[in-house]
């Protein structure tokens, strides 16, 4: 039952036990509020849809996603948990940081989308933005207890940043060659860090994390045990792509390239300038590795198993097959 007590001019306290149930209580301005609040918790725990939701408007969006990184962050791979982790950082700064969790709505959610765009990030970024916020709301409900949550992310659709279309950049008449020579004259460990990423597709990442212990020349794969996906995987070796490897001089740290990722994008930036292939991206070389593998006859399967994409529908954002080569096979096929 509920009682409801007057504790000074503006003031009613309200009270409500039930077997089952922890005590309840709060306090209103007037009488009416506090008897309009009681009977609704009353039908409610009646009806078995009563939860306490104390903690969640209690408990601030900064401070829920200080729990999540001590709890649920840990969990991932290493390269993970450092890119989640400074992604927690920056939505902790943020205007919705100071709102509870159960007072988030979409027009909250719309407002930090027009704040990161006013910071300069990007679709993408804004996008991985947006799916941290929607899993500490999953989290919430099914790990904290606080299934009467609502993802307040789900109710913003119009005001998400549109992704850009996947780039299709190749490599045209000869910037192979000029490429290379450019970087030849850097060193040649440039020159076959570009000739390994054209053979393998591998990731900018990848390559600055790549040691000779999971090199074997022997069997020709390359055994990468930290990716993007968070899944290791084995990348098969060509004959050009051995031969670059082993062009390589041994380093003491046991590194095969020696470069930072970093260093690699803004090192091959200054080689691609200086071969005047303009526009042409590290990231690039992925997707012409990825292209010329399909070029070459490859089955989508096998070629996911070498670059490591998780799903076939990104995988086909890097698939483009030059129109002039399918042409040429039709030239040859029987009539």
């Amino acid at each position: 039952m509920a009682t409801i007590v007057k504790r000074g001019r503006y003031e009613w306290q309200v009270k409500i036990r039930r077997k089952g149930y922890k005590s309840l209580g709060k306090t209103f301005e007037s009488r009416a509020d506090a008897e309009k609040w009681a009977h609704m918790v009353e039908i409610q725990i009646a009806r078995g849809e009563w939860f306490d939701r104390t903690e969640g408007e209690s408990t601030l969006i900064r401070d829920a996603l200080e729990r999540y990184a001590r709890e649920i962050t840990p969990r991932k791979a290493i390269k993970a948990q450092r890119r989640e982790l400074f992604r927690i950082k920056l939505l902790q700064r943020s205007s919705i940081a100071h709102i509870a969790l159960a007072r988030v709505r979409g027009g909250d959610v719309s407002e930090l989308i027009s704040e990161r765009k006013k910071q300069g990030a990007n679709p993408n970024t804004i996008r991985l933005d947006l799916a941290l916020l929607s899993h500490l709301y999953t989290v919430g409900r099914s790990e904290w207890r606080m299934e009467y949550l609502t993802n307040p992310v789900s109710a913003v659709r119009g005001a998400r940043p549109k992704l850009p279309q996947g780039r299709n950049r190749r490599l045209q008449d000869k910037e192979e060659a000029k490429l290379l020579k450019a970087a030849r004259k850097r060193s040649v460990i440039w020159e076959s860090l570009i000739i390994v990423a054209l053979e393998t597709a591998m990731r900018r990442g990848e390559f600055a994390d790549l040691r000779w212990e999971f090199v074997n020349l022997k069997t020709k794969v390359a055994h990468l045990p930290e990716t993007k996906t968070e899944e290791a995987r084995d990348v098969p070796l060509s004959p050009r792509a051995l031969d670059a490897l082993r062009a390589l001089p041994r380093r003491i740290d046991g590194s095969v390239f020696g470069i930072t990722d970093v260093n690699i994008s803004q090192e091959f930036g200054e080689i691609r300038n200086e071969a005047g292939c303009l526009g042409l991206t590290f990231h690039d070389l992925r997707h012409e590795a990825t292209s010329r593998l399909f070029e070459r006859g490859y089955g989508i399967h096998e070629v996911r198993a070498i670059t490591g994409h998780k799903n076939l529908a990104t995988l086909s954002r890097y698939t483009h097959i030059l129109a002039t080569d399918i042409a040429k096979k039709m030239a040859h096929e029987k009539r």
